[in-house]
């Protein structure tokens, strides 16, 4: 055997040897009460790090032979006061572990399962909620929490039974999820999670509503194909993506036929429609930072409609109004085109109405076939909005309207100042 072979076997045989040796540590290592220590320690100090609460474990094991954690009444407690819920409990979380080499970081997490957690979210009338500030400050970075989300790497993890709860105590809103799945795998390729979050059912007002959100999770996008939200009567399908987290840019297609009466149960008022059950809708839009653009949008209810496209400031529409679906003893159809256009806090309005066979009946006023072509200006003026929210009481709206109005065939017309 030449000296180079009888070399190559040397060393072959003593990294054989060094890495029987590692394995073997390894095994007895994870064996140990030390490391059991070891993992239950990094866990509460990780998760108290982090949400700033205070952790506490009702039982923990560790499956040496698995490399699988199982922790029961798993419980996260906030700053809400003494005897009310805590911000988050889990019945059972369970963790696989995947050894690693240590030119790896030794340790890597193959499989998390988060099995009946309940979350409650308070919000207290000062404003505050029972969310406590996490104890250590993270440094500037340039990542999105997207794609801190994506580089946590989980190979795999289930979100099983959840129930969520919200309750604002001032606006007095509560929504509950119960059955709350969320399933994702991690993409090691092209590092992402594909899956779906399913909530059955969602409540919102004594609404049940059954949610699938089947997703992706890149590291700067988030992108839902055929989203689903699925009431008794209504269903709604959403498809579209937000990327480039630090500077949010989302753009969406939403298809949806919903009920008049879940509309009227989640808004708990009344709507002015007469013999229409349902609205059909059809929209895509795109939005960042700075504006709005509606690419198409179509909205039937009834035999009434209105087609709109255009930007947040300056939207072009096209609209049927049929009378009867919105008056009693009135018929007619009532069609306007033109475009709003904001400017300076105030909307102006212009287009023009073509309105045909247009009745009414008033005790014992009776106007029957009446015609109407006009052009239309409107404008609202002394317009508020301060941080969102519609203000003020004093809003006027001026109108101006010339065109011709036709009464009864065969009738003089009659001309609009």
């Amino acid at each position: 055997m030449s000296r180079a072979k009888k070399i190559g076997l040397i060393i072959g045989g003593s990294l054989a040897g060094l890495i029987l040796l590692v394995v073997i540590g390894g095994i007895i290592t994870v064996q140990t009460q030390w490391f059991r220590n070891f993992v239950r320690t990094k866990i509460v100090t990780a998760v108290e790090d982090a949400t700033g609460g205070k952790v506490d474990l009702g039982s923990f094991a560790f499956a040496w032979t698995h490399l699988r954690a199982d922790i029961r009444d798993f419980t996260v407690h906030g700053l809400e006061p003494a005897g009310s819920a805590p911000l988050l409990h889990v019945n059972h979380v369970q963790v696989d572990l995947k050894l690693l080499s240590p030119f790896k970081g030794f340790i890597d997490l193959a499989y998390l399962l988060v099995d009946t957690p309940t979350a409650n979210v308070m919000v207290f009338p000062d404003g505050k909620t029972n969310i406590p500030a996490p104890k250590i400050k993270q440094k500037p970075s340039q990542k999105s929490g997207l794609e801190t989300i994506v580089d946590l790497a989980i190979r795999k993890f289930d979100l099983m039974n959840a129930t969520v709860s919200f309750a604002d105590a001032p606006a007095k809103i509560n929504a509950t999820g119960q059955n709350l799945r969320m399933h994702l795998d991690y993409n090691m390729l092209h590092p992402s999670y594909t899956g779906e979050v399913d909530v059955m059912p969602l409540k919102v007002q004594g609404l049940d509503a059954n949610v699938k959100l089947p997703l992706t999770l890149e590291k700067d996008k988030i992108t839902l194909a055929n989203a689903t939200i699925e009431t008794p009567q209504s269903k709604i399908l959403i498809s579209g993506d937000m990327s480039d987290m630090n500077n949010p840019k989302t753009s969406a297609h939403v298809n949806a036929q919903v009920a008049l009466a879940e509309i009227e149960k989640v808004a708990g008022m009344k709507l002015p429609v007469r013999g229409v059950q349902f609205l059909n809708a059809d929209v895509t839009a795109s939005a960042d930072q700075q504006t709005m653009r509606i690419q198409s949008a179509h909205v039937t209810l009834g035999a009434s409609s209105i087609e709109a496209s255009g930007t947040r400031d300056n939207v072009q529409f096209n609209a049927t109004v049929a009378l009867n679906e919105f008056m009693a003893n009135a018929a007619g159809i009532v069609k306007a085109g033109g475009n709003a256009v904001l400017k300076d806090q105030n909307w102006r309005v212009t287009g023009n109405v073509d309105g045909r066979g247009i009745g009414f009946r008033q005790g014992s006023m009776h106007l029957s076939n009446v015609a109407l072509d006009s052009s239309v200006t409107a404008e609202l003026s002394n317009y508020l909005h301060a941080n969102g929210a519609w203000t003020g009481t004093d809003a006027q709206l001026q109108a101006k309207a010339s065109g011709v109005v036709h009464l009864i065939a065969g009738s003089p017309e009659y001309q609009l100042a």
